[in-house]
C-alpha cells in the first residue's frame, strides 16, 4: 500500500502528437501525476532541426522550459508539417529525442532531485 501511495506522489510527464490533418501534427505535455512538476526543462538531439516553419528551438516552452504545471494541465502547440519538414531530414535521421528534467518541488529547494525520462519519436509517421 506504501509503495503504490509513494508512486502516486511521483511526477510523470507524458509527450504525444496529435495528429491534426493528414499533414499537421501538434505535441501535447501533459502532468498525468497527482502532484505538481516544476521547472521542466527540454534537451534535443538536434535542436535545429525544421519541424515547421521554425526550429524545435523556437517553441517557447522547448526553449525556456516550463516553471510549473499543474495535476493534469496540458500544454499543446504546433509541431510538425510534413511539407516543410524536408524528406532528405527526414530520411536521413528520422527519430527525434526529447530528454525531460522536472522536479516534484522547485529545484532551488533543499532535498529537490529531479525526474529524467527520454522519449524517441519516429517523424516517418
Amino acid at each position: 500500500m506504501k509503495i503504490s501511495r509513494l508512486k502516486e506522489e511521483e511526477p510523470n510527464i507524458t509527450l504525444r502528437f496529435i495528429q491534426i490533418k493528414s499533414n499537421e501534427y501538434e505535441i501535447e505535455i501533459v502532468n498525468c501525476s497527482k502532484v505538481e512538476v516544476y521547472d521542466l526543462s527540454f534537451e534535443f538531439d538536434n535542436p535545429n532541426l525544421r519541424i515547421h516553419p521554425k526550429t524545435i528551438n523556437d517553441i517557447g516552452f522547448f526553449k525556456n522550459g516550463i516553471s510549473y504545471i499543474g495535476v493534469g494541465q496540458i500544454y499543446r502547440n504546433k509541431f510538425l508539417e510534413r511539407e516543410s519538414t524536408s524528406n532528405d531530414v527526414i530520411n536521413n535521421n528520422p527519430y527525434i529525442v526529447f530528454e525531460m528534467t522536472y522536479y516534484k518541488q522547485p529545484k532551488h529547494m533543499n532535498n529537490s532531485y529531479p525526474t529524467k525520462k527520454t522519449i524517441q519519436f519516429d517523424l516517418r509517421m
